[in-house]
């Protein structure tokens, strides 16, 4: 709208122009004030609405804060029990091994045990074929002998066998300990 200076023909006219005037003004400002209030009302609800939000966010970020908490809680409980899990499993390992090389060192000291046992035998056996005048309770001493080694050559040979079955037994259980690690890993 333009205020600018006008002339009126008449006061009349004046008149009638300043009360379409503020009609006119009258009417904007119905609008506007009308514009106002839908403008507060939608403002309110949207207000309200963004603070439901807001407080739903603000309940949700605490369930998660609280979540993540307890899953950093969990993660470290798993990291110990991991920890232990493979310190147990190393100290396994390491008895195991020295177990090993325990029993194939037994292993290898009854080996030439048993070899020493016999050669003595076939020294004896070579021995009695070259004497051929002995007297008989000399052959019968000799022969208490040699079954008194046969006999601890069998225990030795029974011995070599259970070794042999405990080496077999303890490589199992490394085995299946390290299969358990590799799926703790």
């Amino acid at each position: 709208m333009s205020y600018a200076f006008r002339v009126f023909g008449s006061l009349e006219d004046e008149l009638a122009h300043y009360r379409s005037l503020s009609q006119s003004l009258s009417a904007t400002l119905e609008d506007t004030r009308s514009a106002l209030e839908d403008f507060q009302s939608s403002s309110k609800e949207l207000e309200y609405e963004l603070e439901r939000e807001l407080a739903s966010t603000e309940v949700r970020e605490k369930e998660l804060k609280a979540k993540v908490e307890r899953l950093g809680a969990d993660v470290e409980d798993w990291k110990g029990k991991y920890q232990n899990a493979v310190r147990e499993n190393s100290s396994s390992m390491t008895k195991m091994q020295r177990e090993v090389e325990t029993l194939r060192a037994s292993q290898q000291q009854l080996k030439d045990r048993l070899r020493d046992m016999e050669n003595d035998n076939d020294e004896l056996e070579k021995s009695e074929r070259y004497v051929s005048a002995t007297t008989l309770q000399d052959l019968e001493q000799r022969h208490d002998r040699a079954i008194e080694r046969a006999t601890l050559l069998e225990d030795e040979l029974i011995n070599k066998a259970q070794l042999e079955e405990e080496i077999q037994r303890v490589k199992d259980e490394l085995r299946d300990t390290l299969e358990e690690l590799a799926i703790f890993r």
